[in-house]
């Protein structure tokens, strides 16, 4: 019983150490010029005072505003995606939707862009994405961006796992992989 509990106390240390030695806690800040960053427990500057807006961090990520431009930032500060877009989402399911001259793309938490720039991206369902480009819609998958189907000029969500689509007033159902099944 004595070994056993000192195997408890001594993982109960090290798991200690490896949160504290791998989690900084960083504070936000306000300079006296109004601008946001974020010092260490020391009053160090960590991430330097030039944001306007700063959200708390998730995931290891905070949104943040540069003037009218919005990015997201680790906790070193590096623009892991650039304060250079119109709008960034609250990231979901790893991604996150940004906004830039009437187009939407997904960028992933290291800042590549996975998919996009659309007219518009709709809800994902079985992780598939409703997309437009100029005229038409299709099926892509939401995680990698590979389209599922052909593009329609009209096209309806998916319902007992089959969607009406439709080109040149002929309509017919696909289902989520993108074959037809029945006309």
């Amino acid at each position: 019983m004595l070994k056993l509990s000192r195997i408890f106390y001594l993982t109960i240390i090290l798991t200690l150490i490896i949160t504290t030695s791998f989690s900084q806690k960083l504070y936000l800040s306000q300079g006296t010029d109004g601008k946001y960053g974020f010092l260490d427990k020391n009053g160090e500057v960590v991430v330097p005072f030039k944001f306007d807006q700063v959200l708390p961090y998730h995931n290891g990520l905070a949104k943040v505003r540069i003037e009218d431009k919005f990015g997201y930032i680790d906790k070193n500060g590096k623009e892991v995606i650039k304060c250079t877009y119109e709008y960034v989402s609250a990231f979901q399911r790893g991604l996150t939707k940004i906004y830039q001259n009437e187009k939407i793309a997904y960028f992933d938490n290291n800042g590549t862009k996975i998919y996009g720039w659309y007219n518009y991206i709709g809800n994902i369902s079985y992780n598939l994405a409703l997309v437009k480009n100029e005229k038409k819609y299709a099926y892509i998958n939401y995680l990698n961006g590979k389209p599922l189907t052909d593009w329609y000029e009209y096209i309806e969500d998916f319902s007992e796992g089959k969607a009406r689509v439709g080109n040149n007033n002929e309509y017919f159902f696909i289902n989520r992989q993108g074959d037809i099944i029945e006309e």
